[in-house]
């Protein structure tokens, strides 16, 4: 079976946890391809801990987009789940919210709509 090809949406403390876990060999079923945070400090963090072969992004939905995943977790502050779960059903990625969101779940099932034609979903 191969590998579910991982990316880490935000990789504050619950992402960075997660993201030695899987590069660790604590989750045989994944291999961890991407993560993605808006804080510029982190890639100099990723790079060193996380190795060279784990791609950094600077947006959620560059790396979303990238094809270079099959699955994300969203690990960033509740009031971003929404948008992050919604754009991950519009390409497709399966993902993993890890804490409650404090927006009613028909708001995540809801299949995401353009903005006035600009490509960002809200």
């Amino acid at each position: 079976m191969e590998k579910v090809r991982l990316g880490i949406i935000g990789i504050g403390n619950m992402g960075s946890s997660h993201a030695k876990k899987v590069v660790e060999g604590k989750c045989p079923d994944f291999v961890l391809t991407a993560v993605a945070d808006t804080n510029p400090a982190r890639e100099d963090w990723a790079k060193k801990r996380l190795g060279e072969h784990v791609a950094f992004f600077h947006t959620a939905q560059e790396m979303l987009d990238s094809g270079l995943i099959d699955a994300c977790i969203i690990a960033v502050p509740h009031y971003d789940h929404t948008k992050y779960a919604k754009y991950s059903f519009h390409v497709h990625i399966s993902f993993l919210l890890l804490l409650h969101s404090i927006q009613p779940s028909s708001t995540i099932t809801r299949p995401p709509t353009a903005s006035s034609g600009t490509g960002q979903f809200s």
